[in-house]
């Protein structure tokens, strides 16, 4: 299960966007936006399988330049790094067992072939001996050693980072979430042996589903709401961004019960700092604590 704010983002972004550019229009219908939705969580699940097909792809790298190290009579000594690399049984378990069993288009392995090379030529170049010492050879070594690499190399290559925002559109959004889930995998390994076959799974797509729907749903009382609540303010003034958000977050208090309101109300807040103006928190803020007091609304 990814995190959940997540998911609220991506509703958002998408109502924004869908909202934006159907401004004054009568066709609004929000149902059209659940096969968005199911795309642009489904390449979530692409990018998290795209960081590990770049590592299974760099640590590949290991037997051509082995044998070419061979035909050249390459003198420098990297023999126990690539050892270690190819022997490394998390990338074996990618390799042979995780990408047999998903669906993942390696149709544009060519096209990352220069992020590969530039990572595995970096590793080769600033290693030392330190990263083999400080982990051990077993298991829970080799899941150290990819981590310990992972951090260095490959989030440390400004060309992998040029492929991201010039290839995927949710870059700015995805990566922190991401990134991170990849880590945690990496490190759990050695416990799990395994990784999850999907980042976002059905109860995540259903959650965003669902919040979709109930936006729609209860539009028209939501604004009534927000216009009794907005202290006599134009609700034609409030920003579209702004006004999503507190639809969003009232939706989750009306429609979802098993989520805390208090978690609901903090979790629009976080995201109205990050997309919004500076006091758009505290108003936003003012008009839900209002209701949730008014509504009698409890945990």
């Amino acid at each position: 299960m990814i995190d959940r704010r997540l998911v609220r983002i991506r509703v958002f972004l998408d109502l924004y966007s869908f909202l934006l550019s159907n401004q004054g229009s009568k066709n609004q219908k929000i149902e059209n936006l659940k096969d968005k939705l199911k795309f642009s969580l489904n390449s979530l699940n692409t990018l998290y399988y795209f960081f590990l097909f770049l590592i299974v792809s760099t640590f590949n790298n290991v037997d051509s330049y082995s044998l070419k190290s061979k035909l050249k009579f390459n003198k420098s000594d990297h023999s126990n790094l690539l050892e270690r690399m190819a022997a490394n049984k998390v990338v074996m378990y990618l390799d042979k067992v995780f990408f047999k069993k998903i669906k993942f288009d390696l149709s544009k392995k060519e096209d990352i072939s220069h992020i590969v090379d530039d990572i595995f030529r970096d590793i080769l170049k600033n290693y030392s001996n330190d990263l083999l010492e400080k982990s051990s050879s077993d298991l829970e070594g080799d899941a150290s050693f990819l981590l310990l690499l992972f951090k260095k190399y490959f989030l440390g290559s400004e060309k992998l980072f040029i492929y991201l925002n010039d290839n995927n559109i949710y870059c700015d959004t995805d990566l922190e979430y991401v990134i991170k889930h990849v880590k945690k995998s990496i490190s759990n390994f050695p416990n799990n042996k395994s990784f999850d076959f999907k980042y976002v799974n059905q109860k995540d797509s259903e959650f965003g589903l669902n919040l979709i729907n109930s936006y729609g749903c209860l539009n028209n009382k939501n604004q009534d709401i927000i216009k009794k609540y907005s202290n006599n303010w134009d609700v034609n003034r409030i920003a579209l961004l702004d006004m999503i958000l507190i639809k969003l977050a009232l939706s989750e208090i009306f429609d979802f019960k098993e989520i805390p309101y208090k978690v609901s109300i903090n979790e629009y807040i976080e995201i109205s700092k990050q997309f919004s103006t500076k006091k758009s928190h505290g108003f936003i803020n003012g008009i839900l604590d209002k209701v949730v007091h008014d509504f009698k609304i409890n945990d």
